[in-house]
């Protein structure tokens, strides 16, 4: 007959939760492993559903392109602190976000997908979050989710990532994928990132800021939030337009940034 420590550190690896939390359930099922998984399974969502009012100001953004670059998934997961964010545990939820949601086909595409009351998580994903917020002891949340599916252009990411926190990341679509501009299509993603452009083109402003601005602080405008016309952080000799003429075409970009305003 196993020991109850090697019973407690069965069902550790089981569940993630504590030496006690293992051992008390093990007490209360007469060290039946199963019966004690499923308690600590209701003690998870107790735990999640005690923590769910918390504030979460902190997380991590994070990306996942397919292959054949036609399938991307960009997320947002919130925590209440950067050291759970940075945590190896976090950083698995995160993956298995991304892995489920670029694989799943009854879910929105191309479109910003809010996860609040109103948005209830997959019931796996769900259960995830569930014994994740038991193991760490915070509040942990999928903010937000846009999922990318093209046929026919390319797509090209970027994380921009400091003290092993990825903050910002960014996806651009492009008409061609030629290896010989592979260095390029990231140097774009990571304008994105960096630049925080807010237009592709100048196309795409609407006319109500155009009318109501002067012609100087439009140019100024311009500049600063049309990717097409940025200056190229690159080559500051070129604007982005510039530095991919004859090239590619950019068609779209997607860019999260972790705690920002969504309008």
């Amino acid at each position: 007959m196993n020991s109850i420590i090697d019973k407690i550190k069965d069902l550790r690896s089981i569940t993630g939760l504590s030496i006690a939390d293992c051992k008390k359930a093990l007490v209360n099922n007469n060290m039946d492993i199963e019966k004690a998984a499923k308690d600590l399974k209701i003690l998870g969502l107790n735990k999640a559903s005690l923590k769910s009012q918390r504030s979460t100001a902190s997380g991590q953004v994070s990306l996942l392109i397919s292959k054949e670059k036609k399938t991307a998934v960009i997320s947002e997961v919130n925590c209440e602190t950067d050291f759970v964010a940075k945590s190896k545990d976090f950083l698995i939820f995160n993956d298995e976000i991304n892995n489920y949601f670029i694989n799943e086909k009854n879910i929105q595409e191309n479109t910003l997908i809010l996860f609040s009351d109103s948005k209830i998580l997959p019931e796996i994903i769900e259960q995830k979050r569930i014994d994740v917020v038991a193991k760490l002891g915070e509040n942990i949340v999928l903010k937000r989710l846009y999922k990318i599916t093209t046929e026919k252009q390319f797509l090209t990411g970027y994380n921009h990532t400091i003290n092993d926190l990825c903050k910002i990341s960014a996806i651009i679509l492009t008409n061609n994928n030629i290896l010989e501009y592979e260095n390029l299509y990231t140097d774009i993603a990571m304008q994105v990132a960096a630049m925080n452009p807010k237009y592709l083109s100048k196309n795409n402003i609407p006319n109500e800021i155009i009318e109501n601005e002067s012609e100087v602080n439009i140019k100024k405008f311009i500049k600063e939030n049309v990717l097409l016309e940025q200056d190229f952080i690159k080559d500051r000799s070129l604007s982005i337009k510039n530095a991919i003429v004859n090239k590619f075409e950019i068609i779209n970009f997607i860019r999260f940034e972790v705690g920002e305003k969504i309008t």
